[in-house]
């Protein structure tokens, strides 16, 4: 790839076309399944274009937008190093990424062009946004002090939903049955009427919870951590049972191949794993 930050998420709404986000806020595009990437945004750019659209926009008037503009200014203070932790798209025009302090830019031109769209998301103290996907026609976003933001279409704003938990989220997932939050020392928690309420899930788990895939046609969760646990969740009966890593250290990410196979993702590189 074009750069050497270090890079944190993707997303491929298509088979051809992805996007890659990481360190120094970069935004990286493919055309081709991955085999050759273009950088279309950087911290760099974002200091200069984030700040420059909302210095136009007040300055047509729009007051209310000042506080988006200083907390991009904030952001980008001590230079462009700011991250982007996490990114999805809903095809391959319309796309958003997020971060921390806030941190929020989306796209409706492939990413031609990216503009900051923190004012879309109701999130007054700036919290961190860790993780955005689009979960059975919604679209989530995973933050800070156990806060998830569900977008309301019919505005294009992000509402806040409080969810009882005052840790952070790192990441959500689901199906059209049930959404699940997770994030640090093993915490999960439910979600069975679109994100509108949220339950805790009493888990098994000690390490921060990394990623979770539910695997389709089946009441079942599959939840890995940064200290190399990973387990199925049986929705059906609430229960937990072990799933052997092969001797994984930090999983990173789990994806179903199959229903029968997942690939986990680690610090010692990528496995294959019996779903049963």
């Amino acid at each position: 790839v074009p750069v050497r930050s270090d890079l944190l998420a993707l997303n491929f709404p298509t088979a051809q076309e992805g996007w890659a986000v990481g360190h120094d806020g970069v935004v990286l595009h493919t055309a081709d399944a991955g085999n050759t990437w273009a950088r279309q945004f950087d911290g760099r750019m974002a200091a200069a274009s984030l700040q420059a659209s909302y210095q136009t926009r007040i300055a047509r008037g729009d007051a209310t937008l000042q506080p988006y503009l200083d907390q991009v200014a904030l952001n980008y203070k001590q230079g462009p190093s700011l991250p982007l932790l996490s990114v999805w798209f809903d095809d391959s025009q319309h796309g958003m990424a997020v971060g921390p302090f806030g941190s929020a830019i989306a796209t409706d031109d492939g990413g031609k062009t990216w503009v900051s769209m923190l004012e879309r998301i109701d999130n007054p103290q700036f919290l961190h946004l860790n993780a955005i996907r689009g979960i059975s026609g919604q679209v989530f976003i995973a933050g800070e002090k156990g806060m998830v933001f569900r977008l309301d279409k019919a505005t294009g704003k992000f509402a806040a939903i409080k969810t009882g938990y005052t840790g952070s989220f790192f990441g959500i997932a689901g199906d059209e049955r049930a959404i699940f939050a997770y994030g640090m020392r093993g915490t999960i928690y439910r979600s069975t009427d679109s994100g509108m309420s949220w339950a805790a899930i009493k888990s098994p788990l000690h390490g921060a919870v990394t990623s979770a895939a539910p695997i389709e046609g089946r009441r079942t969760v599959v939840f890995v951590t940064s200290s190399g646990e990973a387990v199925r969740y049986d929705e059906t009966a609430d229960t937990f049972s072990s799933l052997k890593t092969r001797g994984a250290s930090a999983l990173t990410d789990v994806v179903p191949l199959t229903a029968g196979t997942l690939v986990f993702t680690s610090l010692n590189g990528p496995s294959l794993v019996p779903a049963q």
